[in-house]
């Protein structure tokens, strides 16, 4: 069988047993699989037999979104570090940034760190196959990501994965994310990932032309009634609307600073109760919001919450949909249909906390408000107090005082 392929397959399931690894590599071979390629054409359930579900589409999802000419990685030997060898040496390391790459060959595929230019003691934890510490880490990827930025001014989130997924493979004693049972979380390399990909932003935090991206396609809309609103490229921190520049259509300055007027007065009239009137206000004065937020000095919470008032009511979301073209509601939705299952059945293990035991006596997956009962798992596991982000009334004496 193709070696590729079962690297391929070891750098989305890299926890995977040899007993396992052998018995997909046979049904690969049933299928006719030849090479990497061939990949691509993998269903899940050709897999069912020998993965379980989630490793099924860990899979699959690491071979649809990691593309073919990632799955075909040259791998170079790298011997185990040694404490007389720390790193690889300074002449293998000028091997490792190629002057005249393969034609369509990414420049991340072939990336390797240059580990000699490391501070001495991240060098030693290396050496001696212990993770370094918390410091010693964050300087790692600060020097990593000034190497990443000599090939590209912004590197994107799936380059990013490929360095962190190479740097875990090479060094899983030192980097690698482990459970509480010494297993490997995913794929080893999340928390490294999320580190350099923090690291480029913040790099490329007053560089406005780096951070940009191609135009995409334009949202199918907003709110019911609402100018729909072609979206920029990704400007800031993942936004895609940070600083908008052209006026909606058929309005003015004048028409708009109307649209601000009528909101003030739509709020101390009816308080937060009037959110669902000043929706499509809120969005067609979505660029004056933005060049009042941005403006310099910041304005302070209190000058916020009294100039746009609506911004501390659910009139947030649709700014939030607008500055980053993602629904937090569904997101929200989403992560509570994904994740519910997975938090309360780790709760359920530590039953002998108190808050998390109270919690669970009272929730009924049939009748029970599943959102509520996940934030205060967490709340109770963090041990915040419940009323740090929920209100609790009695609707009854709310109706008689009224």
């Amino acid at each position: 069988m193709n070696q590729d392929i079962k690297e391929a397959v070891l750098s989305f399931l890299p926890g995977l047993s040899d007993k396992t690894l052998s018995s997909l590599l046979e049904v690969f071979e049933e299928l006719g699989v030849e090479s990497s390629a061939d990949l691509t054409f993998i269903q899940e359930k050709n897999l069912e037999k020998c993965l379980r579900p989630i490793q099924c589409r860990r899979l699959l999802n690491g071979i649809k979104n990691e593309g073919l000419p990632a799955l075909k990685i040259e791998f170079v030997d790298v011997a185990s570090p040694t404490p007389s060898s720390p790193c690889p040496s300074s002449s293998s390391s000028e091997n490792t940034l190629p002057s005249l790459p393969l034609p369509g060959r990414q420049w991340y595929i072939d990336f390797s760190v240059r580990w000699n230019e490391m501070p001495a003691a991240v060098q030693r934890a290396v050496a001696d196959q212990r993770r370094p510490s918390p410091g010693e880490r964050r300087h790692m990827v600060k020097v990593v990501v000034d190497q990443m930025l000599a090939h590209d001014p912004n590197p994107t989130r799936a380059m990013c994965h490929s360095v962190a997924w190479r740097i875990v493979r090479d060094y899983p004693k030192s980097f690698a994310d482990v459970g509480k049972t010494g297993d490997i979380v995913v794929d080893g390399c999340q928390s490294l990932l999320q580190q350099l990909k923090t690291r480029v932003e913040y790099k490329n935090r007053r560089n406005t032309l780096a951070r940009r991206r191609g135009e995409r396609r334009p949202r199918s809309g907003v709110a019911e009634g609402a100018r729909v609103m072609a979206q920029g490229p990704v400007d800031q921190y993942g936004c895609v609307r940070w600083g908008p520049v052209e006026l909606p259509a058929g309005e003015t300055e004048t028409t708009l600073n109307e649209m601000k007027r009528e909101l003030l007065n739509i709020y101390s009239e009816e308080g937060i109760g009037g959110a669902k009137r000043a929706e499509p206000l809120m969005e067609k004065t979505y660029i004056i919001q933005r060049r009042y937020l941005n403006s310099v000095p910041a304005p302070g919470i209190a000058e916020i919450k009294k100039e746009w008032s609506f911004l501390f009511t659910p009139g947030l979301y649709s700014h939030f949909g607008l500055l980053t073209d993602v629904s937090i509601l569904n997101k929200l939705r989403e992560a509570l249909n994904n994740k519910s299952s997975t938090v309360t059945g780790y709760c359920k293990d530590l039953q002998r906390h108190p808050g998390i035991k109270d919690v669970l006596s009272s929730y009924d997956p049939e009748t029970s408000d599943k959102a509520a009962c996940i934030l205060l798992l967490l709340m109770a596991y963090f041990k915040e107090p419940k009323n740090a982000i929920m209100l609790e009334t009695d609707l009854y004496a709310a109706l008689a005082a009224a």
